[in-house]
């Protein structure tokens, strides 16, 4: 420790490590700090373990400690053998019961043991690294896992392109990559593509695998597909039969029983014994082997239809097309659909608690007024930037948000005892600082800041010149993004009441988090921006943070809607 300098109190010390994270420390106060850290190692114990691990991942754990977490992975490094089993793809976990509650249900692609690992580097580093070294931020960390993820090979093989009315198990959007493994689709109609150029309509409820790129099995339910020339051999297998595409399109239905049904509108499909359990199309390939099995039992042509039965007999059948599932039943469904939103728009424009709603829909690309179509009000906001693009429904229009300069600005004035924010986002990438929805052009008392986090979380912040007081009235919801989210469309809304003290988030219109503050006062606006932000502070990291997406139906309402209201307003623009 420099004689000249007194030694720091342990309150000292404390206000340091919280000013490096936040990036607002004076270089002579960062060095003060790296000489307590180095002389000191109970203070590096005790409080760069705790504080400076807590604030980095503050932004998606609300303050929650995570010290019981890095002391377990520390004991158990020391472990070695069966002693040591850890998993390295997801949340470390020493028994069933142990996760911390901070920890529970993130996504392993975004914190992982080796995350944890990585931040107890950063304490070490942080006690060896020379006096004109930065002290990293969160953002270090989260760069090496953007990294990680975008050298990651994707493992999908098809995208979900349409659907209406759908109801999947699972959360399953528009533009969703599909992964192999079980589909289910419990009612409605949907449209999706594999890689290799065939596509299948589905009409619930629907079972299916997905195996590969080319190749799918159906449990139960109707499916038809369309398969162009390079795609041809497409295969979709049942428990009876092996349907083997050679450049058609065809249905295919199977029963409660597991016998099939199989209509050919166009071309040529063959019918072969089904595959073996347990031997994978890979498998075949490995021995040389075809995967359609040799030779067919039956070919059906164009016109032609057929039912299995558990004797693999193919017998003739009078089936009709209307048994399975149309590109003109789905086109229909939406354009319905398309309607029953527009006509839910007319009456939500006119609800005289919306403050701004904008649809996108009159962009004029040499205008940069953005008409505001709450009826009751006069507030109109000012495109910079930002290119209309479409939006959730082929005929319809969002704004896309692709350069840093890209943004929407917008005043709004008074006060709010009650507010709403809700809005579709489809993300482009993962990045490794916060991703603006709207951000206050200042942070002063109860300016909100609504933000996608860099950990994958709704972050709903409120200024206070108090810098303890505005770590008490954050709000984050549970991580729910991950790059299979990316390029899909996904609706969040956070609802405040200051009378009650609560924040509650939603994502596709279910309640995520609901957080209770300690106290609360009316929100202000003021100048704000949607999709960046004008004024960054000088100091500290992420300067920028512009969304790199799409927003879509961005509305603001002076009053907390009810779950029910988000449900509705998500289920109905989907």
């Amino acid at each position: 420790m420099n004689e000249s300098s007194p030694t720091p109190n342990q309150d000292e010390i404390r206000n340091w490590i919280s000013e490096a994270i936040d990036g607002t420390i004076s270089s002579s106060d960062l060095r003060r700090l790296q000489e307590a850290l180095r002389s000191d190692r109970t203070s590096m114990q005790s409080f760069v373990d705790h504080l400076l691990l807590d604030s980095m991942l503050t932004e998606s754990h609300q303050d929650q400690s995570v010290a019981d977490l890095v002391d377990w992975v520390s004991d158990r490094s020391r472990l070695s053998g069966a002693d040591a089993e850890v998993k390295t793809t997801g949340i470390a976990q020493p028994s069933a019961d142990f996760v911390p509650d901070a920890h529970r249900g993130i996504p392993s692609s975004w914190f992982s043991l080796a995350t944890v690992a990585a931040l107890i580097g950063l304490v070490v580093w942080a006690v060896t690294t020379p006096d004109n070294a930065r002290i990293p931020d969160g953002n270090t960390i989260h760069s090496e896992l953007v990294e990680s993820v975008s050298n990651t090979v994707d493992p999908s093989v098809a995208i979900l392109l349409q659907s209406s009315d759908a109801i999947w198990e699972g959360m399953v959007a528009s533009n969703a990559r599909l992964n192999p493994g079980p589909l289910s689709l419990q009612s409605g109609l949907a449209k999706l593509q594999f890689y290799n150029g065939a596509t299948v309509f589905l009409e619930g409820p629907v079972e299916m695998e997905l195996l590969d790129v080319d190749h799918a099995r159906l449990i139960r339910g109707s499916v038809r597909a369309k398969v162009p020339p390079q795609a041809q051999g497409f295969v979709i297998d049942t428990q009876k039969i092996r349907v083997v595409d050679r450049g058609t399109e065809f249905g295919l239905s199977v029963d409660e029983t597991g016998e099939s049904d199989v209509y050919v509108f166009d071309g040529l499909v063959e019918l072969h014994a089904p595959q073996p359990d347990g031997v994978s199309a890979d498998d075949l390939s490995a021995n040389g082997e075809s995967v359609d099995g040799g030779q067919p039992i039956r070919e059906v042509t164009e016109g032609e239809s057929v039912h299995v039965n558990d004797a693999l007999e193919s017998v003739d059948a009078e089936l009709g097309a209307t048994k399975f599932p149309s590109p003109e039943a789905l086109r229909d469904r939406v354009a319905n659909q398309l309607r029953d939103w527009q006509a839910w728009k007319q009456t939500i424009r006119s609800d005289p608690s919306i403050v701004l709603y904008f649809d996108f829909e009159n962009v004029d690309e040499l205008e940069a007024t953005v008409d505001n179509q709450a009826s009751q009000s006069d507030i109109h906001a000012t495109r910079v930037g930002c290119d209309a693009v479409s939006g959730r429904w082929p005929q319809t229009k969002a704004l896309g948000f692709f350069r840093p300069s890209d943004r929407l600005r917008v005043k709004v004035p008074g006060r709010f005892p009650e507010a709403t924010l809700a809005c579709w986002v489809r993300l482009e990438q993962i990045r490794p600082v916060n991703q603006a929805l709207l951000l206050t052009d200042t942070f002063e008392d109860w300016q909100p800041h609504w933000q996608i986090s860099r950990l994958g979380t709704i972050n709903f912040g409120l200024g206070h010149q108090d810098k303890s007081i505005r770590r008490q009235i954050r709000s984050l919801s549970e991580p729910f993004v991950d790059r299979d989210l990316l390029g899909q469309w996904f609706h969040v809304a956070t609802t405040y009441n200051s009378h009650e003290q609560r924040v509650r988030h939603y994502v596709n219109g279910q309640l995520n988090s609901r957080h209770e503050l300690p106290f609360a006062e009316p929100l202000r606006f003021g100048t704000a921006e949607l999709g960046n932000w004008l004024k960054p502070r000088e100091t500290g990291d992420e300067p920028i943070r512009n969304l790199s997406g799409r927003i879509d139906e961005f509305m603001l309402f002076r009053r907390e809607l009810s779950a029910d209201e988000i449900a509705t307003m998500t289920t109905i623009g989907r």
